[in-house]
């Protein structure tokens, strides 16, 4: 193995590390707007469910 063979091995090393590293990125960001998406919703669904809770409590004090 020559040097230019070293070369091409470790440039081919590092686009493909390069790949790896921007594939992860975007799996995590994928990954963190699903757990915001479901976040809000599950704290839309609470709000709406303690709005509900709390309009059946005033309507039943009246």
């Amino acid at each position: 193995m020559n040097l230019s063979d070293v070369l091409t091995a470790l440039l081919a090393a590092e686009d493909e590390a390069a790949e790896t590293v921007d594939g992860a990125r975007r799996r995590a960001a994928d990954i963190l707007r699903t757990n915001r998406e479901k976040f809000t919703a599950d704290q839309e669904a609470r709000l709406t469910a303690a709005r509900a809770q709390a309009k059946a409590i005033m309507e039943s004090a009246r």
